[in-house]
């Protein structure tokens, strides 16, 4: 088997103090064979195609304060101009509709599919970072942004019922995902 195509993507969590978070995010796309771009730039197989790097600030409150973006590698000249719409995820929170939200401000005919999904990448490592630094929706008390994300995390899920308990009571680690009674399997199929 030949590799034709491999992207690499790495989010690293810094602390920021007692407030705050920095996540740095890194997209690196590399072809297996030589290819000339539409612009006629020649990339080396191996070379980088695309490799661009994505910083956010993220305080104690869940929002971004800053941003910003660099693109050092870009097949072609003008993409590296997507960088500055990085700039618009300020403001905004971590959380339900990040991903919409991150995706009008920063995707698009304006924008850069290639930031998009660095971005799409780094909001779950993010709120990882955010636990690992702040504590955890247990140890804080705040369940809200973990809310309706996912399918254990629904709003209307036993699980999230028994973490509310357990935050209530604060008698000990909240129960795993896996333990208790399951309401519903499925089995995916590629």
């Amino acid at each position: 088997m030949k590799m034709v195509h491999r992207r690499s993507i790495d989010v690293t969590i810094y602390s920021e103090g007692a407030d705050a978070i920095t996540v740095v995010g890194r997209l690196v796309d590399r072809r297996g064979s030589d290819l000339v771009t539409f612009s006629g730039k020649e990339v080396a197989a191996g070379d980088e195609l695309h490799g661009m790097e994505v910083e956010l600030k993220i305080g104690r409150d869940l929002a971004v304060k800053s941003a910003a973006a660099r693109m050092p590698f870009v097949p072609e000249s003008g993409c590296e101009r997507a960088a500055p719409r990085v700039k618009a995820l300020e403001g905004l929170k971590l959380g339900k509709g990040f991903a919409r939200a991150a995706r009008e401000r920063v995707g698009g005919s304006a924008g850069c599919q290639h930031l998009t999904a660095l971005v799409m990448a780094m909001a779950p490592a993010a709120m990882q970072g955010y636990w690992a630094h702040f504590g955890s929706p247990i140890k804080t008390g705040n369940l809200e942004p973990l809310l309706d994300t996912c399918h254990v995390f629904r709003s209307d899920s036993l699980f999230v019922e028994r973490i509310k308990a357990a935050m209530k009571k604060r008698s000990g680690p909240p129960p795993s995902p896996g333990s208790g009674p399951v309401v519903a399997r499925a089995t995916e199929r590629s």
